[in-house]
This record gives C-alpha cells, sequence and structure tokens, in this order.
C-alpha cells in the first residue's frame, strides 16, 4: 500500500479553448470522506471527472506529471467508481425521501462487491436537509472501508460528516486540509473567505494578465525572483517602464 490512495502531481485541464485547472496537486489518503468545495466554475466536478477516468468522453483534455490511484497510474482499467450528479432527479412520487433511498440504493449497487473508491458529484442536490443527512450518513459509513470523493456545496454536511476539505477556486486548489482545519481558518484565508461569503476573490484562469489586479499578477520577467529576500513580500518598482514623447506637428520631422 503507498501512502497516498490519490497522488496528482500538475495537472492540467480545459476544454477547447477554455482552460479549466492548471498546476492542480492532490494528495488523498485512504479510507476516509473528502469534500471537494469552491464557487461554481473552480473545477471540482472537472478534477472528479480526470480521476474516475471520464474526462475525456466529455471533450476534456488533461495533461498531468503524475496521476496515479492506488500506487498504480491512472489507465484505461484502473479508476475508482463515479457517480454523476443527478440534475433536477425526480423519483416515482416526487418526494425527497423517496429520492434519497433511490440515490442509496445505485450507490450500495455500485459498491456491491468491489472495495474501490467513490467519486460522488454532488449527492445530496435538492434534497431535503433531513434527507441530505440520511445519505450522507450512508456515505460515512461506506468511507469507513473505502474513501469516498464527493463534490458539494453544502458546509453543514461537510462540517457534520466529513474527514477532509479541498477547496477549489481559479482552476486551482488553494487549500487542502482537515475538515477541523478547514472551519477554523484564520481570518483573510481563503477557506475563512469562501466560508464567510461563498465565494473566493481569484480570477478565472483565461483572464489576460492586463486585467488582473495586482496581487494576481505574477513576478514581472526582468526580475530574478531567487535574488529578492525572503521577506520582501509581493510588492516591486520597475523603473524607466514609460516614456513620454511630444508628437510632432505637421511639417517638422
Amino acid at each position: 500500500m503507498t501512502d497516498f490512495e490519490f497522488s496528482v502531481e500538475n495537472l492540467t485541464a480545459s476544454a477547447g479553448d477554455k482552460s479549466i485547472l492548471k498546476n492542480v496537486e492532490f494528495n488523498h489518503d485512504y479510507n476516509s470522506l473528502a469534500a471537494l468545495m469552491g464557487p461554481m466554475g473552480g473545477g471540482k466536478s472537472t478534477f472528479l471527472k480526470v480521476l474516475a477516468g471520464s474526462a475525456g468522453e466529455e471533450g476534456i483534455a488533461t495533461q498531468f506529471d503524475r496521476a496515479s490511484y492506488r500506487g498504480k497510474p491512472l489507465g484505461p482499467s484502473h479508476f475508482p467508481l463515479y457517480i454523476r450528479q443527478k440534475i433536477r432527479e425526480k423519483a416515482s412520487g416526487g418526494s425527497s425521501y423517496e429520492v434519497a433511498k433511490q440515490r442509496i440504493a445505485e450507490i450500495e449497487a455500485v459498491c456491491d462487491g468491489n472495495d474501490e473508491a467513490l467519486c460522488i458529484d454532488e449527492p445530496t442536490t435538492g434534497l431535503e436537509k433531513e434527507d441530505g443527512e440520511l445519505l450522507m450518513q450512508r456515505l460515512k459509513e461506506i468511507s469507513k472501508t473505502r474513501s469516498v470523493l464527493m463534490v458539494t456545496h453544502n458546509t453543514v454536511e461537510v462540517e457534520q460528516f466529513c474527514d477532509h476539505v479541498a477547496l477549489f477556486g481559479g482552476g486551482q486548489i488553494v487549500e487542502h486540509m482537515s475538515r477541523d482545519q478547514f472551519f477554523s481558518a484564520k481570518e483573510g484565508t481563503h477557506a475563512e473567505r469562501f466560508l464567510r461569503t461563498g465565494g473566493l476573490n481569484l480570477p478565472s484562469l483565461d483572464t489576460p494578465a492586463h486585467l488582473l489586479s495586482h496581487e494576481h499578477r505574477g513576478m514581472p520577467a526582468d526580475i530574478d525572483a531567487a535574488s529578492l529576500p525572503d521577506d520582501c513580500g509581493r510588492v516591486w518598482v520597475v523603473r524607466n517602464a514609460f516614456a513620454l514623447m511630444e508628437t510632432p506637428k505637421e511639417g517638422q520631422n
């Protein structure tokens, strides 16, 4: 058994000309329930599809330095289990409780006879609170014998049931920590901002460099970052960057 059940290094994903993920690093322990959280469009569901081997089916191109599952490379016959998000799903009769029972039955059927990790996208979406908790209790039980990675926006369920949280924003994982660390995050961190506002002050991957605020711009190309002191911060001045010229009048050279 390797140190991590999932290990991903320098993952990039895109759909056509649209960048979705960039430089993602991820390591996940065995037998735990992990939440993938973050604002809409942060790359959570795409990342889950990459782990589950279904990204290519949806036209998502991926590159990475390494992507492994249980010590072996992710490949055509070596992926965890995967349950897609159920959008506006209606059960016979339409009640939330019936929908929850159907989803639990699907989870149990998929997991029957194997010990593979389970990737599941927004399992409690559309359910009432008590029915969502019923489903989460089953996922928690399952996570005692296999890992469960789920995309969710429900912080109450995460705080009550999950072991770890990976927070996505701007196409990257900006926080990856235990549940307790996540919910006690210090003021000013990505985790604290997300819990307080439900969002992150991060640009999308395709935002042109000249439109980025200064804190999101990289170091100027002509500055050797290795030569700067560790405590210099992120403020710099580039001298002689602009020149003013008087436009000649007609007839003048």
